[in-house]
């Protein structure tokens, strides 16, 4: 007969102090090496957000075009500087539909109002009222829209600069305002750019073949480079 012997398996080695400390190291390599990438993705996000909106609200103005007798916005409303430039999207309201897609998500400067109505049924939040119309939008407007011309720009993201003076970085780095003849000549668009705020250097343009793009400060001037206007005009929200 066996007899029964009281044996316990064997304990099993704790960690020691060194090998915590390594694994707390690498989980913290990883998270370095993971932000970075977690960060850009999400930029990447709201890009494509924005060129969204881009595209929606130029087919929005080509739709009103096309119910005006091939007139956009420009051509059917009196404007005589860039601070009335909200009345260009304000006109083509039952195009656009909402006001909200006049704002690129991560253009933190700008609130996105919430109608386009005028007259007793506005409120404060509503796109013609004084505290929005430039301030709700975060699109410039190039003037002369043409049908003829496919590679002609209609509407793109305002973080355009030509400081010389700043780094992009800088909160302070002036963007372009009121009323610019961007020109479409290696002299002319000389330091334009987009500023490093609000898409990291990149800008969504729209264009008058019905695409919409996401684009570097390079392919912005080239972009321009290959409209051949010399006198392009553009309205930019102030």
């Amino acid at each position: 007969m066996r007899m029964k012997t009281n044996q316990r398996p064997p304990t099993e080695a704790a960690w020691t102090k060194w090998e915590l400390l390594l694994v707390v190291f690498v989980v913290g390599l990883l998270a370095v090496m993971l932000v970075p990438a977690l960060l850009k993705s999400k930029a990447r996000s709201s890009r494509v957000g924005c060129v969204n909106n881009v595209k929606q609200v130029s087919t929005s103005l080509r739709l009103f075009a096309n119910d005006n007798d091939s007139r956009y916005p420009d051509a059917s409303t009196n404007i005589t500087s860039a601070t009335e430039l909200w009345k260009l999207f304000q006109v083509a309201q039952n195009d656009i539909f909402s006001p909200r897609v006049l704002v690129c998500p991560d253009d933190k400067e700008r609130t996105p109002a919430a109608d386009f109505l005028t007259g007793s049924g506005s409120s404060s939040e509503s796109f013609a009222d004084p505290s929005k119309r430039n301030l709700a939008l975060s699109y410039f407007y190039a003037a002369g829209a043409d049908e003829a011309s496919p590679s002609r720009i209609l509407i793109g993201d305002r973080n355009l600069t030509r400081d010389p003076a700043r780094s992009d970085d800088s909160p302070g780095t002036t963007l372009l305002s009121g009323t610019q003849r961007l020109g479409s000549t290696r002299e002319q668009l000389k330091g334009l750019r987009f500023a490093a705020k609000p898409h990291e250097r990149w800008g969504n343009l729209a264009f008058m073949d019905g695409s919409a793009r996401q684009l570097t400060s390079d392919k912005l001037r080239e972009a321009l480079g290959k409209t051949g206007d010399t006198n392009n005009l553009i309205w930019l929200p102030q």
